[in-house]
C-alpha cells in the first residue's frame, strides 16, 4: 500500500525547488545508483545537489509540489515506511503512530499508557474530533504476542480512519478511538527476535518461570 505525498509542502531550510518548466531531458538529469544489486534511477534537482528517486520526482510533478521536505529524500528516514504487505517490528509500528500524530495533530494524540516489565512503552493512539458527547471505542492488539495479524488489522483501521476522516460519516468520526496496536511489547519483540510462537509476556516468576498469559491473567 503506497503512502501518499502531501500536495503542497512549505519549508524554510533547506529549500529544494522543483522547477516545473524548462526541465531538461530525463537522461541528462538522471544518475544511476546501485541499490542492493539493482539499478535505481535518480533525478538531480536543478539548483540542488540532492538526488531523489525518479518515481518520486514524477509523482511530485503530477501533484504540483513546489518544495520537498528533506525527510522525503532517500536515507533520511530512521525506519521503513509502514505498509500492510508484511508484518513489522515494534519500532516501525511506534514510528507509524508518531507520524500520524505529527501529520494529523487536530485529531491524533499518542500517549504511553504504561511500561512493560522490560521497560518498553505501551503506546496508545487516540483519534478524536474532540466532541464532548463522543462515546469511546477501545481496540487493542497483540495481547498474545505471536498474533501479529491483530496488529496489522488495527493499524490499517487507524490509518484508514485518520486519512479519510473528513469523508467518513458521523457514525465513525463522532467517536473517541483508543487504539493500542501492541499491548504486549516485550512478547512481541521476543517473537521477532527469539521465538516466533511465544504467546505470553516476559515477566519472571520465582526466578525460573517466564511469562504471564495477559489474556487470561490480569493481576
Amino acid at each position: 500500500m503506497e503512502s501518499s505525498l502531501p500536495q503542497h509542502v512549505a519549508v524554510d531550510q533547506p529549500k529544494l525547488h522543483v522547477l516545473l518548466s524548462d526541465q531538461s531531458s530525463e537522461d541528462s538529469n538522471s544518475a544511476e545508483k546501485a541499490n542492493n544489486g539493482t539499478q535505481t534511477k535518480f533525478f538531480r534537482l536543478r539548483k540542488s545537489k540532492e538526488l531523489i528517486p525518479s518515481l518520486m520526482f514524477r509523482r511530485c510533478l503530477g501533484k504540483g509540489i513546489k518544495q520537498i521536505l528533506p525527510s522525503e529524500l532517500p536515507g533520511k528516514r530512521k525506519v521503513k515506511l509502514m505498509n500492510w504487505k508484511k508484518f513489522h517490528k515494534l519500532n516501525v509500528i511506534y514510528s507509524f503512530m508518531d507520524e500520524l500524530e505529527r501529520d494529523f495533530p487536530a485529531i491524533c494524540t499518542v500517549t504511553s499508557i504504561g511500561k512493560s516489565v522490560e521497560g518498553r512503552d505501551i503506546k496508545m493512539l487516540k483519534i478524536s474530533n474532540s466532541k464532548a458527547s463522543n462515546p469511546a471505542v477501545w481496540l487493542d492488539a497483540a495481547i498474545h504476542s505471536r498474533e501479529w495479524i491483530s496488529t496489522a488489522v488495527v493499524t490499517y483501521l487507524a490509518d484508514f480512519i485518520v486519512r479519510n476522516f473528513q469523508k467518513l460519516s458521523e457514525s465513525i468520526t463522532d467517536n473517541d478511538w483508543f487504539i493500542v496496536p501492541v499491548l504486549n511489547p516485550d512478547g512481541y519483540v521476543y517473537t521477532h527476535t527469539r521465538d516466533r510462537m511465544w504467546r505470553k509476556n516476559r515477566a519472571k516468576h520465582d526466578g525460573e518461570r517466564v511469562g504471564v498469559d495477559l489474556n487470561r491473567n490480569f493481576r
